[in-house]
Parts: C-alpha cells; structure tokens; sequence
C-alpha cells in the first residue's frame, strides 16, 4: 500500500478512535454528493468497515439547485453505491423555492440535515457520517472570525454533534483528500458552484487563504483547526454549567421560550452569553445565525434598569417585560383575536391566550368543578355573553376587591408579562366585563349576590396544537 494511502487511512483511524465514531458493528449513513471529500469518505469507510463489521448505507440529497448538473451527482451516486453493493437512499427538494428569500445555504442545510434524520430513524442507523475536512474546519473559523461571531462559535464544526452526525475526515485536509483519490484512482464530480466567488466561502478559499499561506503561515489550515479544537474542549465544559442554570431560569412556554432574570442572576457573562444563545436556538428550531453583537444586545437588555424592550435579531425577537424576557420566533404575532359571542351552555375557546372558557347553568350546592372556575350570580341573564381580550379603558370591581380598577392596572399589579396580557380573556354581558381572567367575577354579579340558578365559568387550558 502507498505511504499516502497509509497516512490518510491512519489519521481517520485516531479520529474514528478519538471521538468513539463508529463501534465495531455499527450501522452508518454516509452522505455523499458525488463531490471529492464525501467519495473519499465512502471509500475510506468502506476500506477500514471490513474487520470492524461497519454497515454502511449511502444518502444523497438533491438540492435542485444546479439542474442537469445535480441530476449528473444524482446519477454518479447511485452508480456508485451499486458497485460497492451498498443501499442507497435520495431525496430531492426545491431549496430555492423552500427558502423564499430567506439565507439559501441555511435553508438547504436544514433541509439535507432533516432529511438525513429521517433516514437515520426509519433505517434504524448509529450515525450519519459526513465529508466535513480539517481545510472545511479552517474556512468556518476563519469566516466566524472576521464575522465577529461569538466565542462559542469558533468552536467551528464539531468531530460529533448531537450524538449521531459524525466527521471522519475533520483532521485531514481537502488536499490529502485529493492525492488519496488519485492514487487509488477513484473518480469524482465537481461542483460548478465551488468556484463561484459571490459566495464568502468560495473567496475564502480560493483568495484569502491561498494569501494566508503564501505571506503569514504555510500551515494556517492546521492552526486554524486547533483553535477550533481548543475552542470546542471550552464547550464542552461550558455546556455543563450552561444546563444547570437553564433548569432554574428558562422555561418552554406557548409563545416561545421565557428567561427568568432573577433566576439567571449574577452568572458570570460567559455564561449568560450561551444561555441567550441556547435560548436563541431553542425559539428559533434551528440554530439561527447569532453573532457576538447580538448576544451583547440581549446582555445589556437584561441589565438595563427599565423593565421593558425589544430586540430584533436574527431569526428570533427579545421582548423584555419586568424581570422576565421572551425570546420568540421572528414571524411569531401577537394581535389580539376577535371576540366571540358565548350563550349557556356553551363553549369557546382564545387560541393565543391558550385558554378555552365553558359556561354552565350550577344548580346550588352542586358538585365543584376541579379546575378553574368562578360562578355569576342568576341576575345575570343567560346571555349572550362576550368572550374577548381585555381592551384600554376595561375596568370593573373584582369579588373581594374593595374598589373598581382598569385591566391594565390589575395585569400590572400582577405583573403580568406583556406578551400574556395581549390576549387575556374578559367576558362581557350588555357591555360590562363580569369576569377576568385570574381576577374572578366581579363583585356585583358574584352568585352570592342571590339567583336561583347561578352561572359557572369553567377555565381550561388549551393542550399544545389545539
């Protein structure tokens, strides 16, 4: 076997090794677009999988981006797979037209990636491995770089995410990669799109690291990668005492995911940062492109002494009310519904308060409801009612109250963030409220006030997809 042979197949041994990659009988996805780095992947798993019982199947996902020339990639990879005698699986999406004006790459690793934990989950599959090269490693920090992206973010591509992605091929460059394949003589597609400089990473290649090697440092595509390396050994400490301060001070709610500022505290800012970052990405469903800017902008949003504001970032908005903070998806509205005519019986529901109202005739002394309920007196007529949101100007007397005050004035006692206070449900009768959501029924039309047959109003609360 050629030296070349020998030290390429090595290093993906100690990285397969170092990561715990693949155990022996493991069953792996291997992305594969036809291009260099994914064709040497196969043939390298294939090469060493032997005496280590790999199971190996191909995935190849279409992206309709480059029309004969995708199909062509198509092609060569189910050939391919044929003659090693591995399954193969493909799927194709339009991604322009998934995007909708929205980051193209983003959007198609979004879509490749769902696509490789479909098939992961149906096939029964350990791991997906991916072509991912230490030169790959070097042009995402570089560009995170002078991006100004947050330290995190320079951990660069990890060796293993999220338990089952994995890169054999992280510690060897493209070039090693190349001169691998022509020594074996196994063949390849180029990417038209690889030399196309309006896109960052292609400039980045074909400019601006050349430049790099030639005036400052031969070897900058190893350095770069163990920055990343050392980046992402901080991460992973990081991450430990990221998860016991999101327990205490973020929660999932309907509108997004809310931070607790007083359970976040006084942690140190490093930490902070990556719990506004985790909170990000938890919002958004993905991981949207969140630099160190941002993450200043949602510190100094939390330390600011007024108890409200707003931050547009990428993919996610920040809505500060009190001591807590919303961080909720970019398209998320909050306009308040329209009202709904209610009789007795009868049921209705607010889907943005998350709440349905029911309405019943009580006989006295009957049975209590086990949830939430409060009981209009029988002076009260059977209707109609209104079920809306509260409006500016809304004010009555709660049961118990000793006097007769605004909605707005009772949410903010109760410091109710903003973003509930939106839709909080009232229920009307001849254009008074007689009910508030939490507040109760109001004292002149509390069942104590006499009726034979007093009204109750059942608050439930709606299950997530209602």
């Amino acid at each position: 076997m050629k030296k070349q042979d020998t030290r390429v197949l090595d290093q993906v041994l100690r990285t397969v090794s170092r990561y715990n990659m693949l155990a022996a009988g493991a069953r792996a996805g291997v992305a594969v677009s036809g291009g260099a780095d994914s064709v040497a992947l196969l043939h390298i798993l294939v090469r060493l999988g032997g005496p280590r019982r790999w199971l190996l199947e191909v995935l190849h996902f279409d992206h309709g981006l480059r029309g004969e020339e995708s199909d062509g990639d198509r092609c060569a990879v189910e050939e391919l797979a044929a003659r090693l005698g591995l399954p193969c699986h493909v799927e194709r999406a339009d991604v322009r037209a998934a995007a909708a004006g929205a980051n193209l790459e983003q959007t198609a690793r979004q879509l490749r990636y769902r696509f490789f934990k479909q098939v992961r989950e149906r096939r029964g599959l350990d791991v997906v491995a991916t072509g991912h090269t230490a030169s790959d490693q070097a042009e995402t920090v570089l560009m995170r770089v002078l991006r100004g992206a947050a330290a995190e973010s320079l951990a660069g591509i990890r060796a293993v995410n999220d338990g089952w992605i994995v890169r054999p091929l992280i510690e060897v460059t493209r070039e090693d990669v190349r001169e691998w394949l022509r020594a074996e003589g196994f063949r390849w597609r180029e990417d038209s799109s690889n030399i196309d400089s309006c896109y960052d990473r292609n400039r980045m290649r074909h400019e601006l690291l050349p430049l790099l090697r030639r005036e400052w440092n031969p070897a900058v595509d190893e350095a770069l990668a163990r920055l990343a390396t050392a980046f992402a050994r901080d991460e992973e400490f990081w991450e430990t005492q990221v998860e016991a301060v999101w327990a205490a001070a973020a929660v999932r709610s309907r509108y997004g995911v809310v931070v607790d500022l007083q359970a976040l505290g006084e942690a140190h800012a490093a930490l902070q940062v990556r719990v506004w970052k985790k909170a990000c990405a938890e919002a958004a469903g993905a991981a949207p492109r969140i630099e160190a800017d941002h993450l200043e902008a949602l510190l100094k949003l939390a330390r600011q002494r007024a108890g409200a504001g707003k931050l547009s970032l990428p993919g996610v908005r920040a809505w500060r009310s009190f001591h807590q903070v919303l961080i909720h998806p970019a398209d998320r509205t909050f306009e308040r519904p329209a009202g709904v005519e209610l009789g007795v019986p009868g049921v209705a529901a607010l889907e943005q308060a998350g709440t349905r109202i029911r309405l019943r005739w009580a006989e006295p002394g009957s049975e209590a409801y086990n949830g939430t309920s409060e009981r209009l007196g029988g002076a009260v007529a059977a209707g109609p009612f209104m079920l809306r949101t509260w409006q500016d100007g809304d004010a009555y007397q709660p049961r118990g109250s000793r006097e007769r005050r605004t909605i707005q004035a009772l949410l903010q006692s109760r410091r109710v963030p903003a973003w509930e206070r939106c839709a909080w449900p009232v229920l009307e009768w001849h254009g008074q409220v007689v009910w508030a959501q939490q507040f109760g029924a109001a004292a002149e039309f509390a069942a104590e006030n006499g009726g034979e047959f007093p009204i109750e109003i059942l608050e439930e609360p709606l299950s997530p997809g209602e």
